[in-house]
């Protein structure tokens, strides 16, 4: 490459690297050293100037080979020779004039390293003989390019032989020297050697790439392999090394053990183990690397291999068998797993001391721990809970029911038990005595009557609860506890009262549990509502005749209801009148026998409860009394077809003025204060009399005939006068019809010898 400066000449430089030794020539780059002034090459002064070039050492030209020259475009140089060596060469020149640049050129040569790897540099040297040209920027030293040279590998040392125990590591070292030399071990089982890999006899070979191969957990199947490795560097040729054998020593197996794996809890009892082997040394160490021995022997002493009850932990030892020849064998191993307890000083509080027979109790752990079982246990040891795992918060366990008929002294102990699942390591936290108390027998209940209507109660009674001091009481309403009913005794007067009851008991001897018994069987009280009684009510009129009938409108009658009148002495005044959801109308029998001025009210009643009520709004009526009259006197018709004919009736009672009223063959009315009126002119004939008085109260209608007599008629027997002028003429006379006696009066115009008053004359003359 070109080193350039201001004013100075230019040196092309001839740079040539890493060439092997005793690999032949090699060509140089150009070296070339040009002025870039006229008087980069100073004048002589006539004195002939050396400027030589050298190779650094170890390395040489190639006879015969290379130009040498120079260009001169001014004639400033003169008399320029040349000299040559194997490691030099030399420019002798006069420099006459600094006219023109000048430049001197060493081109086409070959150079090789002699011998050894090695480099340096290209330098102009001092003239052996001469003067040294002075050139402007090419001083004595001057870099005119660097060589570099490398030499094939050479082995400084070969591998020896190993002898190792079987299982062991082995290492095949060589020494080398060279440039980028790279290696490749190799093996030979018996049929030539092959490169080594990382899977040849299944990967136990490691750096086989290296100065120093490793074997590690060499097996037996590689027992006198040779072992070699060949070198390769930048130059050749490659070295090999010499073999070297690899020879492997059998190891004992490894001892039998008992007690090799024990787990116990802590402070259980702990067997020691003991080793046996072919004869060989036993060793127990304490490491897995087999770097710390505890002791040798087949039967050492817990102490002496470290195996402690009392500390939790897991203590391990490895146990090998060496050979005579020294080789040790595989380690077994033998494990004491003491497990730590659970915390036996946690606070357990239980619900109660005393419980009901067939109940049940919690059991509060608290700060339990987690991956920690707890369980109740009874005196037996049987469990009496279910497990509940720690939390490290508190817990609870629920108990069993506690049984008299199994406890049956009335008591039983009962221990919170802390179990590690894991390990089954447990402790007993707390014992606590429960009493358990019996249980009452179930209690009855009875009432006079378990349905009544609203305002009348139905009152429920418990059987007396147990106990030389009577015991409590707690009732039930549709399975719905009632906290204020603890008497014996629940009166229920509501309708929103009524549903099944049930009453529990509890022993007045057992104060400290309250246990109560089972429940009663149900009872059903039933406490039915009254209709209701807010409704309006209307009567057709406040004022009424005896004896005549009112009608009563209720409005916004209850579908389902059934209404009717009722009297001040609760009598019933009319029939019932079913409610249809809207207004109805209830007619009241005919009213009669009541006081002058009556209350009448509405009684609604359900027909299905028989629960009644009387509506608020009743109605005060006026019954006013019917008059009465008689016929005091009547007489008849005197004579058939006359109208002499008389009534006279007689009233009393009733209000104010009368009216009579004349019906029938002939009518008539009349209004009078006084109580006798006579209808007079009456013909023969069938009458109706009515009499009303002020409050138009009627008198139920009265019937009267007035006869008359039959019409009258006669027959006669009449005797003609015998002789004219003759007195002896008769007339017998036979009166019929009329009434009472008859009277004659008999006339004539032309006779005589009548009687007028007799019934039958004689006598008589012709007339």
């Amino acid at each position: 490459m070109g080193l350039k400066s201001f004013a100075q000449v230019t040196i092309t430089t001839a740079d040539l690297s890493n060439i092997c030794v005793d690999g032949g020539f090699y060509s140089l780059g150009d070296i070339i050293i040009e002025e870039q002034n006229t008087d980069d090459f100073a004048n002589s002064g006539g004195t002939a100037v050396d400027y030589r070039v050298e190779l650094p050492s170890n390395f040489e030209f190639r006879v015969g080979f290379g130009d040498v020259f120079y260009s001169d475009d001014g004639a400033d140089l003169s008399s320029v020779t040349f000299t040559r060596g194997t490691n030099f060469v030399q420019f002798r020149f006069f420099v006459d004039n600094t006219v023109a640049n000048n430049a001197l050129y060493l081109e086409n040569f070959q150079v090789r390293a002699i011998n050894t790897s090695s480099s340096g540099d290209i330098t102009r040297v001092n003239s052996p003989t001469g003067t040294n040209a002075t050139v402007n920027g090419a001083l004595i030293g001057s870099i005119h390019g660097t060589i570099s040279s490398l030499a094939p590998p050479t082995i400084g040392s070969n591998p020896i032989d190993e002898a190792i125990c079987e299982n062991g590591t082995a290492s095949f070292l060589v020494s080398a020297t060279g440039s980028g030399i790279s290696y490749q071990w190799q093996r030979d089982a018996g049929s030539g050697f092959e490169d080594i890999d990382i899977s040849l006899d299944g990967g136990i070979y490691s750096n086989f790439n290296s100065p120093t191969l490793n074997i590690s957990n060499a097996p037996n199947s590689i027992n006198g392999h040779l072992y070699q490795v060949v070198i390769t560097g930048v130059c050749l040729p490659t070295a090999t090394s010499s073999s070297a054998q690899l020879t492997l020593e059998a190891l004992p197996s490894a001892p039998s053990i008992t007690n090799q794996i024990q787990e116990v809890c802590l402070n259980e009892a702990v067997a020691s183990p003991t080793a046996s082997g072919s004869g060989g040394t036993i060793t127990w160490y304490s490491d897995a690397g087999l770097t710390t021995v505890l002791t040798t022997g087949s039967t050492p002493s817990l102490a002496q291999i470290g195996f402690d009850n009392t500390t939790a932990g897991t203590t391990t030892v490895y146990i090998t068998e060496t050979s005579g020849n020294g080789c040790e064998g595989p380690a077994v191993t033998a494990t004491l797993i003491v497990n730590p307890l659970p915390n036996n000083a946690l606070t357990v509080t239980s619900s109660a001391t005393d419980v009901c027979d067939g109940e049940s109790l919690n059991f509060t752990v608290e700060s339990s721990q987690s991956g920690i079982n707890y369980r109740l246990f009874d005196e037996s040891d049987n469990p009496f809970s279910s497990i509940v795992a720690g939390n490290a918060g508190d817990i609870t366990l629920t108990s069993n029911a506690f049984d008299l008929s199994t406890y049956t002294d009335g008591n039983e102990t009962i221990t919170v038990r802390a179990i590690n699942p894991n390990t089954s390591c447990q402790s007993d936290l707390a014992s606590t005595l429960i009493n358990i108390d019996p249980i009452p027998a179930q209690p009855g209940i009875s009432s006079v009557s378990t349905t009544e209507c609203l305002g009348n109660g139905v009152t429920l009674t418990s059987t007396r609860a147990p106990g030389t001091t009577e015991g409590d009481y707690r009732w039930y309403k549709d399975g719905i506890l009632l906290p204020s009913e603890t008497s014996r005794d629940i009166i229920l007067t509501n309708v929103n009262q009524s549903g099944d009851y049930t009453v529990e008991v509890t022993n007045g001897d057992f104060t400290q549990t309250s246990c109560y018994s089972s429940p009663s069987n149900p009872i059903t009280a039933t406490i039915n509502p009254l209709p209701a009684n807010n409704l309006g009510v209307n009567a057709s009129s406040n004022e009424v005749c005896d004896g005549e009938t009112l009608d009563f409108t209720v409005f916004t009658s209850e579908t389902g209801i059934n209404y009717k009148l009722i009297s001040e002495s609760d009598a019933d005044l009319s029939s019932n009148v079913a409610g249809n959801g809207g207004d109805i109308v209830i007619t009241s029998n005919p009213l009669t026998g009541l006081g002058a001025n009556e209350t009448i009210s509405v009684r609604a009643t359900n027909p299905i409860t028989g629960c009644t009520d009387d509506l608020l709004i009743t109605e005060d009526i006026t019954i006013n009394p019917l008059p009465s009259f008689s016929l005091t006197a009547s007489t008849n018709i005197s004579c058939n077809g006359g109208s002499d004919g008389t009534i006279e009736v007689t009233a009393s009672g009733g209000t104010g003025d009368y009216t009579f009223m004349l019906g029938g063959d002939a009518t008539a009315s009349t209004t009078l204060p006084g109580a006798i009126y006579t209808f007079t002119a009456l013909s023969a004939g069938n009458y109706t009399i009515d009499l009303v008085d002020s409050k138009n109260c009627t008198i139920a209608q009265q019937n009267i005939t007035l006869a008359e007599p039959t019409p009258l008629s006669q027959s006669a027997v009449i005797t003609d006068v015998d002789c004219n002028g003759a007195s002896t003429g008769a007339i017998n006379l036979t009166p019929a019809g009329g009434e009472g006696a008859y009277s004659f009066a008999w006339t004539t115009a032309d006779g005589s010898g009548l009687v007028a008053a007799d019934e039958d004359q004689s006598g008589l003359t012709a007339g």
